[in-house]
Parts: C-alpha cells; structure tokens; sequence
C-alpha cells in the first residue's frame, strides 16, 4: 500500500497536533505528524510507503525539498502549494502493478484529481479514525461498581463493624 499523504491538511485532525499550529510551531507539529505516521506503519499488517506532503519550507532558511525521515518521504513544497506537489508527484509517479494506492486529503481539489487517476481517496478526517483503529490496543473493559448512597455505606461499615467486634 502506498499513501500519499496532505500534510498539513492532516496535522489538524490530531488534536495534539493542532495546537501547535496554532502557537506558529509548525516544525513540532510536522515532527509530530511523521511520529504518528511512523508508528502508524509499525502497526500494519503490511507495512505501507507513506509520502506525505508539506506546505512551505521544512524551518526558515531551510532548503530541504525532499528527504526521509523514520521511513516515512517527506516533500516541502516551498514556493508552491503543497496540493501542486502532490498533484504533480502522482502525474509523474509511475505506480507500475501497484495496488492500494490512497491520497489522504479533505481538499475537494485534490479529491477530484485523484479520481481522474484512478485511486483510492480518503478524507483526512475518515483517515484520522482509521489510525485509531489501527494504533488502538484491544482493552478489555473492566466494569466499575456503581457509587454506593450514603444510607448503603452506613449499613456496610455497620456490617464490619460489627464482625470485627468478635
């Protein structure tokens, strides 16, 4: 499986992730999205390819255009839009005998051209909750006793009270 990934289209649907969006601390958020993906990978059956995409430059002065971090391909985009590298990447990509092939993004853009290409798409949101699913370890839920009233407590002290007085 390959993912093609709108970076920070996705940062917002993690919660932790959005506030540093919102403090101006986009390096903390993208790192923080690239851990998640990594540890998304590591819960796959199949271990997928995930490119993901980032608007702007990686920091301030940085001229980094493309590298590999924890396994997952990340690409900034500069001086474009994220949407155009991510356009452009799957023009260009040949995914010869490729399946599973998802771009994730809830740009309407970029839904439409994906479907001209023929592969599979998924909203940001819906992948949110598929990472969830993924990463969630089965807890078995173990059932909480219901609050006793007070009158129900006086009886029980009552009750051992008593047997401790023997």
């Amino acid at each position: 499986m390959i993912l093609v990934i709108d970076g920070f289209n996705l940062i917002y649907k993690f919660h932790e992730l959005e506030s540093y969006m919102f403090n101006n601390e986009l390096e903390k958020a993208m790192i923080g999205l690239i851990e998640y993906l990594s540890y998304f990978s590591t819960k796959m059956k199949k271990k997928p390819t995930i490119y993901v995409f980032f608007d702007g430059k990686k920091r301030m002065g940085d001229d980094t255009y493309q590298e590999v971090v924890k396994g997952i391909h990340c690409y900034y985009s500069h001086d474009t839009s994220a949407d155009s590298l991510i356009e452009e990447f799957i023009k260009n990509k040949r995914f010869n005998n490729v399946s599973g092939i998802r771009v994730i993004s809830s740009d309407k853009k970029i839904q439409n051209f994906t479907k001209k290409y023929k592969y599979e798409y998924q909203a940001s949101e819906d992948f949110y909750l598929w990472y969830k699913e993924i990463t969630s370890e089965v807890v078995e839920e173990i059932e909480k006793p219901e609050k006793l009233s007070k009158k129900e407590l006086e009886y029980w002290l009552d009750v051992f009270k008593n047997r401790l007085n023997f």
